[in-house]
């Protein structure tokens, strides 16, 4: 087995347990839809998560190329995928019998996802460092310029509880993981 293929299957499984834990909350709102407050908020936090999940995924395949894997590299990629687990984990709530208000859910836990997300961005920039050893290095800098605009959004939904910074917090991620979507999509042409 090649180690990227070994560690892909790690991370992988981290990817589908996050993804799994997400869509398995969505559903458990959409049956009981009846005792739901709904919150556009959370509906775009959660679907943001859920749209790292598939970058993430999507980003390994940039790393088929690395010949020499080294500790910090597994490591990274490790920690790196955990910290897209429980991005979905904060996205998406767990609850009981009773109303289920996701308004105020958004508003008591916005702050731990822009910080997870902070670190999340953080991870994904020091995971770029990977990409040196691919034989396309300049897959560095390109992943970087891609990345680092996800602080802002972080920083304004971390700092400002105003409902307008939060929608531009959320749809500033949306946006940026759309571009790298497309990026990625003509990359593959």
């Amino acid at each position: 087995m090649h180690p990227f293929e070994f560690i892909l299957t790690l991370v992988s499984f981290i990817y589908a347990l996050a993804l799994t834990h997400l869509l398995s909350r969505i559903g458990a709102l959409i049956q009981a839809r009846d005792r739901v407050r709904f919150s556009a908020l959370q509906a775009l936090m959660m679907l943001n998560a859920g749209m790292q999940v598939f970058v993430s995924w999507l980003f390994g395949w940039d790393f088929r190329n690395v010949t020499a894997w080294d500790l910090t590299a597994i490591s990274l990629s490790f920690l790196y995928a955990v910290s897209v687990y429980l991005l979905c984990a904060v996205a998406a709530p767990e609850f009981d019998d009773g109303e289920i208000d996701l308004e105020h859910y958004y508003w008591h836990n916005r702050r731990i996802f822009w910080g997870l997300f902070a670190l999340f961005t953080t991870l994904a920039l020091s995971s770029n460092f990977i990409a040196l050893k691919t034989p396309t290095p300049a897959l560095f800098l390109q992943a970087t310029l891609v990345t680092l605009p996800n602080f802002i959004p972080c920083l304004i939904g971390f700092a400002s509880p105003a409902r307008w910074a939060q929608w531009v917090a959320g749809l500033g991620i949306f946006a940026t993981t759309g571009y790298f979507l497309l990026t990625f999509a003509a990359v593959l042409r």
